[in-house]
C-alpha cells in the first residue's frame, strides 16, 4: 500500500493483518490481487476516505477483506465489474482490467471474490484463497 498512499493523502488506511499461523500463497499473485484492489477503493474516494484491510483465517485458507467508504458501485455495474474492459471511469483513467486480471489471479488460485456495495456508502471486496498444497 506504500506504493498507492503517496497519491491518495486523504485517504486513511486501516491495516489488520494479522494471522495464527504462516500459510504458503503464491506472492506474486497476491501482490497484483491486493495493490488491484487497493487501487480500485484508492480511485473509488477522489475525496478521501477510509480503506480497511483484514486478513484472517478461513480453515486451510486466508481471507482477505478491502472495505472503504468510496462511491460504491451501482447495482446495475455489479454483474460486470470482473467483465475485460469494463469500467466507469472516464477516458484515460483506467483500462477495465484491474478486477478482471484480478479475478482470474484469484479462479486461478483456486479462490473465491465477493463484492457487497452500496452506491454512497462504499464497497467491501471479500477474497479467499487457499493454501498452495504443493511448496
Amino acid at each position: 500500500f506504500a506504493l498507492l498512499a503517496p497519491a491518495h493523502k486523504d485517504v486513511q488506511l486501516h491495516l489488520d493483518l494479522t494471522l495464527d499461523r504462516t500459510f504458503f500463497l503464491d506472492p506474486e499473485a497476491m501482490k497484483q490481487i491486493i495493490v488491484n484492489i487497493g487501487l480500485n477503493a484508492y480511485q473509488a474516494m477522489p475525496t478521501g476516505g477510509n480503506l480497511s484491510v483484514t486478513s484472517r483465517r478461513q480453515g486451510s485458507a486466508v481471507q482477505l477483506i478491502f472495505a472503504d467508504t468510496g462511491q460504491g458501485i451501482a447495482r446495475d455495474d455489479l454483474a460486470r465489474i470482473y467483465d475485460p474492459f469494463f469500467t466507469t471511469k472516464e477516458v484515460g483513467e483506467g483500462t477495465g482490467l484491474g478486477l478482471s486480471v484480478t479475478y482470474s489471479l484469484i479462479r486461478h488460485l483456486g479462490g473465491t471474490i465477493s463484492v457487497e456495495s452500496e452506491v454512497g456508502k462504499g464497497s467491501t471486496f471479500t477474497i479467499t484463497i487457499p493454501e498452495k498444497t504443493t511448496r
